[in-house]
């Protein structure tokens, strides 16, 4: 029996952009954009006797989580009012991505010199 882990990484990447309606006037934009990498891990094992293999696999459950700073843009008037009004104008966005933890298993046998039978 042969046991293993392993590392690996996950890069998260968010960019919105959204028009704003500012009434009088051109209409403006917001930008929100960040990104973040989380890091997760793997387990397996790996057992074998003459002909036959079998093996199991266990990811970790991993999340990343992205918090983009409010934009450093020109403020639009009727919009900003309306914002700071309910306390909104710098609050913090956190967006999580999570990763489910997995578990896989598998068996393959040889049946002939040059066929495996996956299972």
């Amino acid at each position: 029996m042969v046991g293993g882990a392993g590392l690996n990484a996950m890069y998260a990447k968010m960019r919105a952009q959204v028009a704003v309606n500012n009434v009088q006037g051109d209409d403006g934009q917001l930008v929100f954009s960040e990104y973040q990498w989380g890091f997760g891990g793997n387990l397996g094992v790996l057992y074998e006797r003459a002909a036959a293999r079998a093996s199991a696999w266990y990811g970790i459950r991993r999340s990343s989580s992205i918090s983009p700073a409010p934009p450093q843009s020109p403020a639009f008037p009727l919009l900003e009012a309306a914002l700071r009004k309910r306390g909104l104008y710098d609050a913090n966005i956190d967006l999580r991505v999570t990763v489910p933890q997995g578990v896989d298993a598998s068996s393959c046998t040889r049946s002939h010199s040059r066929w495996t039978l996956l299972r």
